[in-house]
């Protein structure tokens, strides 16, 4: 079972896009499309932390198929919930032709009773006809007076519900709140758009005068410039996110792979010298590590034989958090292997030494930009059957599924071509485990 992941506690049932996550009495709501194209409705796991243990709480929000036998293929597609002052809010597209009327079939009450004011969202129809879909989190209107506060949200737009784009770019809609009530409902007040970017389920983040929106991509919303991309290397999905109320800016993704689990708790940064977005975990899965053993604070010689921490043992299934610091010589690869080959990292150094490429499991490699003469900074989480890999800080993210096989063992880091190839500084090997 992933301890660290969230999933449904039923693991035929398959999952889709994260919807709605929010913090409400001190607990963290996710909730994602749950059984899409079968009477869909959003599951609902819940936490007392940010990292769990996850209880799976049931449905929050039914499709009318699943309440009461109705014919419908396709249930809630999208929404979010927004938390402002202690009152949920919840935002449904009902101009989407996949969302039935809303919401006689809303079921929140765990741990307590959950009365979530609906808001009525057909500002885009009345203006110009798009059909509204994946509505991001409400934030104050920047430009509202105090004794007249408004509040803004994102939602992704298609035309004649078909495609994810208007003329051929894809729209992103700006929508404010008429009053400042939420309640009230929202019109629509401005859009923005990047050629060939797909902006499914948008979400903002500010970092000083910079403004991001991140779906699959980060967009600078500032010049529409594509600053990197969040979709772990190709293998998660519908990002949804909020402000922490300690400033944090968290998100979750759904992994691909047939995994039906959602991604770590993620905090998002960024690095103003470079112009990079950076995605890691939060620092509360610290608190879950206990030390391994076979760890290196030395620095020691990579070559083409060495198997360096052989001898670890690990144990099925694995929980674990590894930290590596490398020095990798340019123009050269190694390969770092886990459980007897079962996840094989490769780390490939450009011929100059600004460029670095990640690949797993001899997949498909993600490039990463290095600054001069940096060594190589990586971060793996390892949960059950799904690994995260972060990057110099969270500059590039990895998230992949892989099939462990039987009695294998160990941890090993060597040469792919050439007696040398760089060097390990230091190694730290922890499991992970809930206290």
């Amino acid at each position: 079972m992933n301890r660290f992941h969230p999933r449904p506690a039923d693991p035929s049932l398959t999952i889709g896009d994260v919807n709605g996550p929010f913090i409400y009495n001190k607990k963290l709501h996710l909730q994602f499309q749950q059984n899409p194209g079968n009477g869909m409705g959003w599951g609902h796991v819940v936490s007392d932390s940010l990292v769990g243990p996850w209880e799976d709480v049931g449905y929050s929000l039914l499709a009318p198929n699943t309440k009461d036998g109705q014919e419908k293929t396709v249930g809630y597609i999208s929404g979010s919930v927004s938390v402002i002052e202690e009152v949920p809010y919840l935002i449904v597209p009902l101009n989407n032709g996949n969302n039935p009327t809303c919401c006689d079939a809303y079921n929140w009450d765990y741990p307590d009773p959950i009365d979530a004011i609906v808001v009525d969202v057909d500002g885009g129809v009345a203006n110009h006809g798009w059909v509204q879909q994946d509505p991001s989190h409400m934030w104050v209107d920047p430009t509202s007076s105090d004794d007249d506060v408004r509040y803004l949200f994102l939602a992704g737009t298609s035309v004649n519900g078909t495609e994810n784009n208007f003329n051929g770019l894809p729209i992103i809609e700006v929508l404010r709140s008429r009053t400042s009530s939420p309640s009230d409902g929202f019109d629509f007040l401005s859009t923005f758009s990047s050629d060939g970017l797909q902006m499914c389920d948008p979400e903002l983040v500010t970092f000083g005068n910079i403004s991001l929106v991140y779906s699959e991509q980060f967009l600078d919303a500032g010049t529409n410039a594509v600053l990197s991309l969040f979709n772990g290397n190709g293998n998660t999905f519908a990002p949804k996110g909020f402000l922490h109320e300690d400033g944090r800016y968290l998100m979750w993704a759904t992994i691909k792979g047939g995994t039906n689990k959602i991604s770590l708790t993620y905090e998002m940064t960024f690095e103003f010298d470079l112009g990079i977005a950076l995605v890691n975990p939060v620092e509360e899965y610290k608190a879950l590590r206990s030390p391994c053993g076979g760890g290196i604070d030395e620095i020691t010689t990579i070559t083409e034989a060495d198997a360096i921490l052989a001898d670890v043992e690990l144990i099925d299934p694995l929980h674990l958090d590894l930290e590596f610091e490398l020095k990798v010589d340019p123009g050269a690869g190694l390969e770092l292997s886990l459980h007897g080959g079962d996840i094989v990292l490769g780390i490939a150094m450009g011929s100059e030494g600004n460029k670095l490429e990640l690949s797993f499991n001899g997949g498909v490699g993600s490039e990463v930009v290095m600054k001069a003469a940096e060594s190589v900074q990586l971060r793996i989480i390892i949960d059950d059957n799904v690994a995260e890999i972060f990057c110099m800080g969270g500059r590039q993210q990895l998230v992949q599924s892989f099939v462990l096989g039987e009695g294998g063992s160990g941890l090993g880091i060597q040469c792919v071509e050439g007696a040398e190839c760089g060097q390990v500084v230091r190694a730290n090997i922890f499991t992970l485990a809930y206290l």
